[in-house]
């Protein structure tokens, strides 16, 4: 179990892992079979735009370099390194923008919970009173009488 302290999180409040799961992803997985499935299609899809992302500028730099684009033979050697390295960059720009829009277009299996230690202690501090709501209600009645 995982009991620590969140960057953006006050003392008072910890990051805890439910004690009957051994992954934050079992929470939102109703069976370990069901997080099986969204962990292989995960990698697959990662490992899919890691390979591209590898030979999609090495093939753009090879096609350049070997002139087997139509074209560059006419171009300068210095235009030619210049115009594959942007090409180059651009694709991998065009991979990470589509991983990105694959992944915003999953959908989640089931709504993420929060946690019912964290709810119960933020009500209780929502209802308890602060000590300048208490004397300035001693006060105000005390005025009130006069």
């Amino acid at each position: 179990m995982f009991l620590g302290r969140g960057p953006l999180q006050g003392p008072s409040h910890t990051v805890a892992e439910s004690s009957s799961s051994s992954s934050p992803l079992l929470l939102l997985c109703s069976t370990r079979e069901d997080l099986g499935e969204v962990m292989s299609g995960v990698l697959a899809k990662f490992a899919i735009a890691s390979a591209v992302m590898w030979t999609a500028p090495v093939a753009i730099v090879y096609g350049f370099y070997y002139q087997m684009i139509p074209g560059v033979s006419q171009l300068s050697s210095s235009t030619q390194t210049l115009a594959s390295g942007f090409l180059a960059v651009i694709s991998i720009n065009l991979v990470i923008g589509f991983y990105i829009c694959m992944a915003m277009k999953e959908t989640p299996h089931q709504e993420p919970q929060p946690d019912p230690t964290f709810l119960a202690n933020a009500k209780a501090s929502i209802d308890q009173p602060t000590p300048s709501q208490v004397n300035d209600d001693s006060h105000g009645k005390g005025k009130e009488g006069l």
